[in-house]
């Protein structure tokens, strides 16, 4: 590996755990205690999510910053390593918004869980 891939393979850690930490600051600030896993991944047949909030070990979080947005394959990772688990994929572009994705029940659930508001 030459020095400037290992810089690259550097700056892409940074970022993601960059990401990750903005993840954990954001659920914190809707009241989860969250964490990032980063230590736990080092282990690469970790299952682990990137972030776990306390309390809810039905949920897999793959945090992504990726500005070629390869959403198909973010999902498809999240799904190979929630392994029953909800898989939710948080990502966002530099100097965008975060952005969800999560499965069609999940999605239909909440909308029905919050019932319904008529404009």
């Amino acid at each position: 590996m030459t020095e400037a891939e290992a810089k690259r393979g550097r700056r892409a850690r940074d970022k993601g755990k960059e990401g990750e930490l903005e993840v954990v600051h954001l659920a914190e600030q809707y009241g989860f205690e969250a964490e990032r896993t980063g230590n736990r991944q080092a282990n690469r047949k970790s299952h682990s999510p990137d972030v776990k909030i306390q309390g809810r070990r039905d949920i897999y979080i793959e945090v992504k910053r990726d500005e070629k947005l390869g959403v198909d394959a973010m999902v498809r990772q999240a799904r190979d390593g929630a392994r029953g688990r909800t898989p939710i994929v948080i990502w966002r572009r530099n100097r965008g918004e975060w952005t969800a994705a999560v499965p069609m029940d999940v999605l239909f659930g909440w909308i029905k869980y919050t019932g319904t508001k008529d404009a």
